[in-house]
């Protein structure tokens, strides 16, 4: 599971993959700010039982799930030091970190369960009004494409070199010959920055055609529904 990272999907036949993608990004997004604004522990139990739920109606793992929000551990730990530090009050400072924990692991959900294209899509729709100030929404979204698309690559292409050269024999005898190692990850690292970056431009669909490549589907009644109820049993909780 070494190849799991924030921004990679994870395809899985679940109802969370299937969900509409503008309802699946509006109900995690109210699930985060709802979090944010919870204080009360019983609350957050409750929330954290659901998330678990959500989990389980992914068919994502647990252990995955937390793999994915690895890299955010450390600035974590540094917020509860910095808390530590100005407020005395531990219960508030482990409570502050636990709800930023959870917002951390719910959009990594986010990200797993949702195709890096369907977000570009839901993107292009919430910019859409930004047309009234005369921005380019249509360049805006294709360099978002061009990250949200690159970033989770240039993260398989780093794995992949790592992984071909723990099977080179190499005699590290100082310091200095292992900081000369680094370029056995760095070149090759950089000569796939340039490769991908054109092929990437060389892929992205001409500018008559990226309204209708952008175009989300039309949701159906169900997911009208279901976003429906979600809401009202986020709120439920948050008021209790």
């Amino acid at each position: 599971m070494n190849d799991l990272y924030f921004g990679r999907y994870i395809s899985r036949e679940s109802l969370i993959h299937k969900f509409h993608p503008l309802f699946k990004f509006s109900f995690f997004l109210i699930f985060i700010i709802v979090i944010n604004n919870t204080d009360s522990t019983n609350s957050l139990a409750l929330y954290t039982l659901f998330f678990l739920v959500l989990l389980s109606l992914s068919k994502i793992k647990l252990s995955e799930i937390l793999l994915v929000a690895k890299p955010f551990y450390v600035l974590i730990f540094f917020t509860f030091i910095i808390q530590l530090i100005g407020y005395s009050d531990i219960y508030n400072n482990i409570l502050l970190c636990y709800k930023f924990l959870m917002m951390i692991l719910i959009s990594a959900l986010l990200s797993v369960t949702i195709k890096p294209l369907d977000v570009v899509k839901v993107l292009y729709l919430a910019f859409r009004p930004l047309k009234i100030l005369r921005v380019d929404v249509k360049e805006l979204v294709l360099s978002l494409l061009i990250a949200i698309r690159f970033i989770p690559m240039l993260f398989e292409e780093l794995n992949n070199i790592k992984l071909v050269n723990n099977f080179r024999p190499y005699a590290v005898k100082n310091r200095l010959e292992r900081l000369n190692l680094v370029k056995r990850y760095i070149m090759p690292l950089i000569f796939r920055i340039f490769y991908y970056s054109e092929q990437l431009t060389l892929s992205l669909p001409e500018n008559g055609v990226i309204g209708e490549v952008l175009k989300l589907d039309s949701p159906k009644f169900v997911d009208c529904t279901i976003l429906f109820l979600l809401i009202i049993f986020l709120g439920g909780i948050f008021v209790v």
